[in-house]
């Protein structure tokens, strides 16, 4: 069929599976359709691919396709913004499990500081281009990206703080049990010597 073979119609049926909440198949549409007729070289079908990973709430994904689009048009500056975005919500969801790994808390630390440097240049690029974006809104991500840094330092420095002691206690733990052992052993050969 005719329409097999035109990237349109596989974009088209992209975002109808988006539209219908059906993200997983959305995305397999985009990547084939990015890898069979552009060569993932489609900074637009990237786009499309990390807004479906976007409100799958998968970020990190979604970070990774823009950042490949960012590669393919370097002068968008909204696929910068939206990457600054991304980070922003890979890092207050983050923040949000009540359980988290210590490299989770340090991995968020640096997305927020990558976000404010990523609206931070776009900031400055506003001064001289016209980029169309509000500059308020801009100054409105970097106060939420260092209100969320601020707090992901406090938990990264408890959960350091935290991963400190259970180090500790598991060193005491296995000294408690060395000794344990060697008392064991003098034991056994003081019998085998008796």
């Amino acid at each position: 069929s005719i329409f097999v073979q035109v990237p349109d119609v596989w974009i088209n049926l992209a975002h109808i599976y988006f539209a219908q909440g059906l993200f997983q198949q959305a995305v397999k549409m985009y990547q084939n359709c990015a890898r069979k007729f552009f060569y993932n070289t489609d900074a637009t079908t990237l786009l499309y691919l990390s807004r479906t990973h976007y409100e799958a709430e998968q970020w990190q994904d979604c970070r990774k396709s823009l950042l490949r689009a960012i590669h393919l048009a370097p002068s968008n500056y909204l696929l910068r913004f939206n990457v600054g975005v991304s980070m922003q919500k890979f890092s207050a969801s983050t923040l949000q499990k009540t359980k988290r790994t210590v490299d989770e808390v340090r991995a968020t630390v640096s997305e927020l500081q990558n976000a404010i440097r990523v609206f931070s240049l776009l900031s400055v690029a506003s001064t001289y281009h016209s980029h169309g974006f509000d500059e308020r809104k801009i100054e409105t991500h970097v106060e939420y990206c260092r209100h969320l840094l601020d707090a992901a330092k406090v938990h990264r420095d408890a959960a350091e703080q935290a991963e400190k002691q259970t180090k500790q206690k598991l060193e005491v733990t296995r000294q408690i049990a060395l000794a344990d052992e060697a008392r064991r052993r003098a034991e056994e050969q003081r019998k085998f010597q008796s």
